[in-house]
């Protein structure tokens, strides 16, 4: 009786461990390429009116690697851009994280959730990314 006891805590115990650990967040929930799919409800690629001016998004991309660095790809109005000039920082409790591209003249504050992105840069413009 003392055995089968002991064994229902031990697996008792188990059982809550594994799952603490599934549950864990950290960088690796960060790292790779992100797509943008959808800036302020609109699916892209989208013509969408963001701060007051039309814009033909064809795609917006984040790679995200280790050391807090990042980099950004975009086509927009026909001009394809990118840049490494971005960085990142993640509060691991809260599940967020804060981007800024070109030295903090564009930020982004969002969630994350699997590999289901939120940023918002103000305001006017939400993005909706997933991992690829």
């Amino acid at each position: 009786m003392r055995r089968m006891m002991r064994w229902c805590v031990f697996c008792g115990v188990a059982l809550l461990v594994a799952t603490a650990c599934s549950d864990a967040f950290g960088v690796e929930d960060i790292l790779g390429t992100w797509n943008v799919m959808s800036i302020n409800g609109h699916p892209l690629p989208a013509v969408v009116k963001t701060n007051g001016e039309e814009y033909n998004y064809q795609y917006l991309r984040f790679t995200f690697v280790e050391g807090g660095k990042c980099t950004f790809a975009s086509q927009v109005d026909d001009v394809v851009d990118s840049t490494d000039s971005c960085d990142y920082t993640v509060n691991f409790e809260q599940k967020t994280i804060s981007v800024s591209l070109h030295q903090g003249s564009i930020g982004f504050y969002g969630s994350i959730d699997g590999n289901e992105m939120t940023l918002n840069a103000g305001e006017e413009v939400v993005l909706i990314l997933r991992r690829q």
